[in-house]
C-alpha cells in the first residue's frame, strides 16, 4: 500500500487500518461464511480491535478497490481457496 501514490493509511487509526486488512484479505477468502473453516464475523474483527464495524468495511473496500481483490485472487487468496476455485467454462 505504501507504493501508492496516494497512502491512504496514513490518516486515521492504525487499528481501524489493522482491521481493514484482516476483512478485506477474509472477504475474498469467505471468512465471514459459516460453511467454510476457519469463520468469524466481522464484528468479532472490529470487537477484537475495538473499531466500528461499519468504518472497517469502508476502509476494506478502499483497500480490495485498491489492489482489485477479488475471490479467487492468484496473489491474495489463500491456497485453499485457490484449489476450490470454480473453473467457468471459457
Amino acid at each position: 500500500m505504501s507504493r501508492k501514490r496516494n497512502v491512504p493509511f496514513l490518516s486515521g487509526r492504525m487499528e481501524i487500518w489493522t482491521a481493514a486488512i484482516i476483512h478485506a484479505l477474509g472477504s475474498i477468502n469467505f471468512l465471514f461464511d459459516p460453511n467454510f473453516e476457519p469463520y468469524v464475523g466481522a464484528a468479532e474483527i472490529s470487537n477484537y480491535f475495538g473499531t466500528s464495524k461499519s468504518t472497517v468495511s469502508q476502509k476494506a473496500k478502499i483497500i480490495r478497490d485498491m489492489f482489485k481483490m477479488g475471490y479467487w485472487d492468484k496473489e491474495f487468496s489463500t491456497t485453499h481457496m485457490q484449489k476450490k476455485a470454480i473453473p467457468f467454462p471459457i
